[in-house]
């Protein structure tokens, strides 16, 4: 909403400003907009078990059924930004210069020594500008098993393509690996 102006008229007493109920409903539609919440937040707990790579990019899944998945923090509104039957998240609910935060919990598997692998974002899918954005990259000097939580700075909703076409995230690593995606959180920022 856009800030609503009061009219205080000319000079004082001159009857030419707002009358004293429009003035105060201006009010309260001002306040309204300044208390109403600027920040959600989305989190995807996945019980889903591994998935593996074997030299191409996969995109990991995450079933929000996990009993950590919480969206009561989520902004009026936006109920949802993850579509647990594509995979794939929303920001159409969402509006151009807001800001889409991540924060990512997953354990690998490594197959070799000196493994690197990344989590990237594929955005706008389907639109005629998709872009990646790298969320993480993790470096592996032994084989095994490794805890990770990986954060990104932020997405801007900066043009259409970002805010009305789907996005993915992927895996990808330079040998074989497992990878058990625990859950991601989702912050939002309103402009």
């Amino acid at each position: 909403m856009a800030q609503e102006i009061i009219g205080i008229g000319i000079s004082a007493n001159d009857n030419t400003g707002d009358p004293l109920r429009t003035a105060f409903t201006k009010t309260n539609d001002n306040f309204a907009e300044l208390y109403s919440p600027k920040i959600g937040i989305y989190d995807y707990d996945s019980t889903l078990g591994s998935q593996s790579f074997t030299g191409t990019a996969i995109k990991l899944l995450n079933n929000g059924l996990g009993a950590f998945t919480n969206k009561i923090y989520a902004l009026d509104g936006v109920t949802d930004l993850f579509n647990t039957t594509t995979n794939e998240f929303d920001f159409s609910g969402l509006s151009l210069g807001d800001r889409v935060a991540f924060r990512y919990d997953y354990q690998i598997t490594t197959s070799s020594v000196n493994q690197e692998s990344r989590i990237y974002l594929n955005l706008g899918i389907g639109s005629g500008s998709p872009y990646s954005i790298n969320q993480d990259t993790s470096f592996f000097k032994t084989a095994g098993v490794h805890e990770l939580s990986g954060a990104n700075s932020f997405i801007y909703m900066g043009n259409l393509e970002t805010l009305n076409f789907p996005s993915e995230l992927m895996f990808t690593s330079d040998a074989n690996a497992t990878v058990i995606l625990n859950g991601f959180v989702i912050s939002v920022t309103k402009r």
